[in-house]
């Protein structure tokens, strides 16, 4: 039986259990920012491999799902994340898509319909209908690719009682 086991602590990865709906968009190469490790700063990390096999795990609340390990080399200077050890919890964020100019808005204000996407925004204190393509999402932002203006005010969990051309009011 092994007595000893060595590692180079300055070589260390991270390992991220993925939901495998999400793990398929996540490809080597990729940036990850690492949070909630316990430093001040986030740190860098790089995509390295991303497993081929799903595990079938049961969630805190009870829901059967299916995780994908992802790994990667942290990219930040080992002095940033001296204090790091295996084993350690971290928070990764993959960046799947990034870009400088991006109109977004929150998720919530869109909803579905049988042509895609809408929205409705406020002109003159009423509520408008509009139609809107929207790109790629977060789980709090989408992207709108056509269909809004930046500037323009859209409602966020419209109910029932908000359609088109009712009045309405803001808080800005």
């Amino acid at each position: 039986e092994p007595s000893l086991e060595l590692g180079d602590t300055g070589r260390l990865e991270v390992r991220a259990d993925v939901l495998s709906r999400d793990a398929v968009r996540i490809r080597p190469g990729m940036q990850v920012i690492l949070d909630q490790w316990g430093g001040e700063e986030q740190l860098q990390a790089t995509v390295t491999r991303v497993e081929q096999q799903a595990q079938e795990v049961v969630s805190a609340l009870g829901v059967q799902e299916r995780r994908v390990q992802v790994v990667a080399s942290l990219d930040s200077p080992p002095e940033a994340w001296q204090n790091l050890g295996t084993g350690y919890r971290v928070l990764a964020r993959f960046v799947i898509f990034e870009d400088e100019d991006v109109l977004q808005i929150p998720t919530g204000a869109l909803f579905r319909t049988d042509e895609g996407w809408a929205v409705y925004v406020v002109e003159d204190d009423r509520a408008v209908y509009r139609e809107v393509e929207a790109g790629h999402q977060t789980g709090l932002t989408v992207q709108i690719l056509g269909g809004l203006t930046e500037g323009e005010v859209v409602i966020v969990h419209p109910d029932a009682a908000i359609e088109d051309g009712v009045q309405v009011t803001t808080d800005r």
